[in-house]
């Protein structure tokens, strides 16, 4: 929970607008969290492209990727910390956001421009399927990351359309442009699944929220209840015209001398 939204729970009366900022805070912080972790898979990923290394045609152009992918997964993490950090302390999140939304879109460009070397579909091999394969992964993982976020989503799917694009259409005599459509498609079904994952996060939050307010509220009322309670035990111990203790408060008062003793 960010420092912003505990300070705007903590009013008495939320309005819309303040509704719509503590979910989008909500939101931003899942999404930054994911991709603090992302690290660890990504690494992973880029792991085994490095295990497949030996077997590429283009060793040059996929050690310059490993690197440029290895740099940006870093930034990114660093990036995802800050905003973090940032959202902990209520401190301004938007620069950090626009800086993150970026490296993601570099993420996703990166992982397009991985196929950039491939021949046509006719001269694959099962090492150039292997990595299409984990590049079509990684997009997936990096919509999954992004999904509560739709700017950072958008330009994830961005930045890969960008690099994939002139590729297929370099490869149009052999690829045709529906397979341009059919890959446009592909990045069309994954922001819709980002959305619905959003849509779904919106509603945790949303309920969350509700329970929170709603524990609050229990709060409150528990200690007026406790303030009631000692005010009637007192009133109940002293005179009302006088305001001296009571008959009651003096048997309260010897019962109280006699376990004692």
């Amino acid at each position: 929970e960010s420092g912003e939204a505990r300070a705007l729970l903590s009013r008495d009366r939320l309005s819309r607008g303040d509704l719509g900022r503590i979910v989008s805070l909500g939101l931003a912080g899942q999404m930054v969290e994911r991709e603090v972790t992302a690290i660890f898979s990504t690494l992973m990923v880029l792991a085994l492209i490095f295990c497949l290394f030996p077997f590429v045609a283009f060793p040059a152009f996929f050690a310059s990727f490993l690197l440029l992918r290895t740099a940006s997964a870093l930034a990114n993490h660093l990036l995802a910390r800050a905003t973090a950090r940032a959202l902990r302390e209520g401190a301004p999140i938007a620069r950090h956001l626009r800086n993150l939304t970026i490296g993601v879109g570099v993420a996703g460009f990166l992982w397009g421009a991985m196929l950039w070397p491939f021949p046509g579909v006719a001269e694959i091999d099962p090492t150039t399927f292997l990595l299409v394969l984990i590049a079509l992964i990684a997009v997936c993982m990096l919509a999954v990351t992004t999904a509560q976020h739709r700017p950072t989503l958008l330009a994830a799917l961005f930045g890969n359309a960008l690099a994939i694009a002139p590729k297929i259409l370099n490869e149009s005599s052999s690829l045709g442009y529906p397979a341009l459509t059919a890959y446009m498609s592909f990045l069309a079904v994954l922001f819709f699944f980002g959305r619905r994952i959003e849509s779904q996060a919106r509603r945790m939050v949303i309920l969350q929220l509700r329970n929170r307010r709603m524990a609050r509220r229990l709060e409150i009322a528990n200690r007026s209840l406790g303030r009631a309670l000692i005010k009637a035990e007192d009133l109940a111990h002293r005179d009302v015209l006088t305001g001296l203790s009571n008959r009651r408060a003096f048997v309260r008062d010897l019962s109280r001398l006699r376990q004692s003793k």
